[in-house]
């Protein structure tokens, strides 16, 4: 994939999670959202390197960015909810609906947080 390609996914991730939960499908919403994490770190990876084959879903990617931009640590707290908690209820529908709606709440900011650093990184200035 290209970096419009992983820009498409996210946007299609998160417009099928609000679907998806609103038809009380808890947990495909939840791996929807990890989806499009994942896809928006692809996207930064791509921006950064158009030639990347990489697709990175690993917290060192994100301690980096971090590093790298200035970020807040919220940016790496977003990696770890998105992680462990909704791709978790993926596997094992644990969490209430309250929690659900948060976690999913949390993931979409760092979706955007990602496409953010994106954006930047292919347009500089």
């Amino acid at each position: 994939m290209i970096y419009e390609e992983h820009l498409i996914e996210t946007g299609r991730f998160i417009s099928d999670s609000f679907a998806l939960r609103q038809r009380g499908s808890g947990m495909l919403a939840a791996e929807a959202v990890w989806g499009a994490a994942i896809q928006a770190m692809a996207a930064v990876e791509h921006a950064r390197n158009p030639s990347s084959r990489r697709h990175p879903q690993q917290e060192r990617f994100i301690i980096n960015l971090l590093r790298q931009h200035s970020l807040p640590p919220s940016l790496r707290q977003g990696f770890i909810i998105v992680r462990d908690r909704l791709h978790n209820h993926f596997y094992t529908g644990q969490l209430d609906a309250r929690q659900l709606a948060e976690y999913m709440d949390r993931g979409n900011v760092l979706v955007r947080q990602l496409l953010e650093i994106a954006e930047r990184i292919r347009n500089p200035g």
